[in-house]
């Protein structure tokens, strides 16, 4: 099978097809070559309220709530054509998540160490198993504040959660 495209590709291939896919075909005499277009946006159309169905449930929203589709139209807009400006993060979440552990560990093993000689001491190979030996320590440092801040948001993002969650009844 093809490569696997990325949402806004998808989005960019189907555009000329958006207005057949939406429209029902019209019957001619010969009928044939209309009867397989028919199928075909039919098939499409499957797809798309299958992956339709599947946004609704996955982000928990009525499908029927105007409400709800509005929410889930601008958080399908944000993930496909939203996100900064330029060229795209260099930094997976995995790998920001690595050298944070990675520092943490060094200052375990070390509490005297400071986060900038931590840097420092992986870029030139000496740690990680080398991983990040060339890279500037400067921009260990700043992906490391990154690193930080995502972990940061994610743990407000927990607490949050946990304060709206009902609590549990055991027994």
């Amino acid at each position: 099978m093809g490569k696997n495209l990325s949402p806004k590709k998808k989005l960019e291939l189907l555009g000329p097809f958006w207005h057949a896919i939406r429209t029902s075909p019209k019957r001619t005499s010969s009928g044939k070559s209309n009867e397989k277009k028919a199928r075909q946006i039919a098939e499409i159309q499957e797809v798309l309220d299958r992956a339709e169905d599947t946004a609704f449930k996955t982000m928990k929203l009525g499908p029927n709530n105007e409400n709800d589709r509005n929410q889930l139209l601008v958080w399908l807009a944000w993930s496909v054509f939203g996100g900064r400006p330029g060229a795209p993060r260099k930094w997976s979440a995995e790998e920001l998540q690595r050298l944070l552990q990675e520092v943490n560990a060094m200052r375990a093993a070390d509490p005297n160490l400071k986060e900038g000689r931590c840097c420092e001491l992986l870029s030139k190979g000496k740690a990680a198993n080398g991983r990040y030996k060339g890279k500037k320590s400067s921009t260990l440092r700043r992906v490391l504040q990154t690193a930080k801040g995502l972990e940061r948001t994610a743990e407000a993002v927990n607490t949050a959660r946990q304060r709206r969650a009902p609590a549990r009844r055991h027994g």
